[in-house]
């Protein structure tokens, strides 16, 4: 291979070659864009392991049988998010589109660039929605699923709210997180700070001309409202 790759890899059932999304990683400036249907391997942890294996490139994915139902899913998922930053993708973005029967796929994008994961996220918000398709942040512990064309910001504020819980945070923080940690924009985290604050939810200390300046913290629990 010589140069740049953008590889758009099918990942239903044991279709996605580990070596090939590290041979792919290699490659200056490339990207890949994987479907993974996590179902195969919670059903089948004990059929085809070498095949399971050629996806993850390890056998640890095999812990999925030992695990109760409801953490399956988001360790498959964490699994394979580590292993495309292992094979060299600094960047790792996952979410999960649902049908009109409640049917998921999870999609993986790995990149090297940061100005490719806001590209990525500008085409997947501009994207013409599908009749019954919805999207979902699988790290949201919700798991709230949304139209693209009618998004519920929910997940995004608790996220701020989970954040702020830790330590104060300034906007540009914020904004950075969106970016590389949900489905969500940068462009969408002010407004949903704002709503917070309005909320009185969330308190902003300082403020100043741009993002980084902009510092929010937690508020103290109203008694009374």
């Amino acid at each position: 291979w010589d140069g740049p790759v953008f590889a758009n890899l099918d990942g239903w059932g044991v279709d996605a070659d580990y070596r090939v999304v590290q041979r792919i990683a290699q490659q200056r400036s490339s990207e890949v864009l994987i479907t993974f249907k996590d179902q195969f391997f919670i059903r089948f942890p004990d059929g085809d392991q070498k095949a399971g294996e050629r996806v993850f490139g390890h056998s640890h994915w095999r812990n999925v049988d030992q695990l109760h139902t409801a953490e399956k899913k988001p360790f498959l998922l964490d699994l394979y998010r580590q292993g495309l930053r292992s094979a060299g993708f600094e960047y790792v973005l996952t979410f999960e589109m649902l049908d009109e029967g409640g049917h998921s796929l999870h999609l993986f994008f790995g990149t090297t660039n940061k100005v490719a994961v806001e590209r990525f996220k500008d085409g997947l918000w501009k994207v013409d929605g599908v009749s019954g398709q919805r999207f979902r942040d699988p790290r949201d512990p919700n798991q709230l699923s949304f139209d693209i064309r009618d998004p519920d910001f929910t997940p995004l504020e608790s996220r701020i709210l989970e954040l702020l819980g830790e330590r104060d945070h300034n906007l540009e923080e914020l904004r950075e997180d969106a970016l590389l940690e949900t489905i969500y924009k940068k462009s969408h985290v002010k407004p949903a700070a704002d709503r917070l604050i309005d909320r009185r939810k969330v308190i902003q200390v300082s403020t100043g001309p741009s993002y980084a300046d902009r510092v929010l913290r937690l508020a103290e629990p109203q008694l009374f409202c």
